[in-house]
């Protein structure tokens, strides 16, 4: 059905009454009629175009769920009664007996069924309710920091008077870190892309046991003051510096260390070389390795005692040729070096400048001692060197 003209009046009774002069005719008040009749027509149009399309039907959200009635709106929900089931079909006519057969006795098979009656169509089914929300994701977990790649060589400070909150790249109170361990920590999170960081300890005393980890990309050095190590004391608890598995070179130099068991120590492969640092009193080992690996690259000092000043154990290995070690003060150790379980000292072409009590060294269980002809007396000591189990001196 299309939409509804509006009339469209278009005699006036107002003119005909003009037309005939005094006659009484009320055109007047019938146009005013006409006119309110001609309104209302055209406001039900209007009204019925709100909501009506052209074709006959509701338009699109006119209605809506508050002017549904309470049942209506739960079968929306999903909780209306299900529709009726449509009427049943008309049951086919019965179809004719079957013949009776020739001996008189009745037939046992019926005659042909008649066709059945069509169904009539299922009720309509009531509405499916609305599915609940969904639960909210939870947060995403952090994302990798990927590694800064260094462009440069790079040098971070260390002070006494810096702050570990510092970012290390300046050698003020506010730019330098308080730790070496902090300056440590950072370097192995870096990329140094063959390039070389350095650690500027300034002068003062750390009581830190550093624990060295393992580099990528290139090596590390800490350095203190090289002309007078003693100004960079590190005062451990423990060892001064450790190295478990590390991966990298470490480069110690400039420093005095002190500790209550080892100045350095280092296994399973871990690679630390030295110079110029002053191996100060230590209840166990000066330098330890334990299949690690010790190299000195310059002169260096001795100013305290040790049970031990090189200790060599498990494969380890320690280098050290043509170079000046300078013991200082009444040093005494139990042994000067030793070497046990297939170790090796290269140890030839040094000067050793002062003296000490202890016995000079021992080689045990396969390891070697290579001095290249050092001689009995090589070694810094008061007792006789001694070889047991396939140990060597050379």
């Amino acid at each position: 059905m299309s939409d509804p003209q509006k009339p469209n009046l278009t005699y006036s009774y107002v003119a005909f009454q003009q037309e005939q002069g005094d006659n009484s005719f009320p055109g007047s008040q019938l146009q005013a009629d006409l006119n309110e009749l001609t309104r209302a027509s055209n406001d039900t149009i209007d009204a019925l175009k709100d909501v009506r399309r052209s074709d006959g039907k509701l338009k699109n959200q006119i209605v809506t769920p508050d002017s549904l009635t309470p049942a209506t709106r739960a079968l929306m929900a999903g909780v209306g009664a299900t529709g009726p089931t449509g009427p049943e079909g008309p049951t086919g006519p019965e179809g004719p007996s079957g013949a009776t057969g020739a001996s008189g006795a009745d037939s046992l098979v019926p005659g042909p069924t008649g066709p059945s009656g069509a169904t009539g169509p299922a009720g309509s089914t009531g509405a499916t309710g609305p599915t609940g929300p969904v639960g909210a994701t939870g947060p995403t977990g952090p994302t990798p920091t990927a590694r800064e790649v260094l462009t440069a060589n790079r040098t971070y400070y260390v002070r006494t008077d810096g702050s570990d909150s510092n970012n290390g790249l300046a050698n003020t109170a506010g730019g330098a870190f308080l730790t070496i361990q902090k300056a440590v920590n950072v370097v192995a999170a870096i990329d140094m892309a063959g390039f070389t960081a350095t650690v500027q300890v300034g002068a003062g005393t750390y009581a830190e046991a550093v624990q060295l980890k393992s580099l990528v990309g290139g090596f590390c050095i800490i350095v203190g003051d090289e002309s007078t190590p003693s100004n960079v004391l590190i005062n451990a608890s423990g060892s001064c510096f450790t190295g478990d598995g590390v991966v990298g070179t470490w480069h110690l130099r400039g420093m005095k260390l002190q500790a209550t068991t080892h100045g350095i120590g280092v296994t399973d492969g871990t690679l630390v070389k030295f110079q110029n640092l002053d191996f100060g009193a230590t209840t166990f080992y000066h330098v330890l390795a334990t299949g690690g690996r010790l190299v000195a690259t310059g002169n260096y000092t001795i100013s305290g005692s040790a049970s031990r000043h090189v200790y060599l154990f498990a494969g380890a290995s320690f280098q050290c040729q043509a170079r000046t070690v300078t013991l200082s003060g009444s040093l005494a150790f139990a042994v000067f070096l030793q070497a046990t379980t297939a170790s090796m000292a290269t140890v030839s072409g040094n000067t050793y400048s002062g003296s000490a009590t202890g016995q000079r060294h021992n080689a045990q269980m396969n390891a070697v001692i290579q001095s290249a002809g050092g001689g009995a007396n090589y070694f810094p000591g008061d007792a006789a060197g001694a070889v047991a189990t396939g140990g060597q001196y050379a």
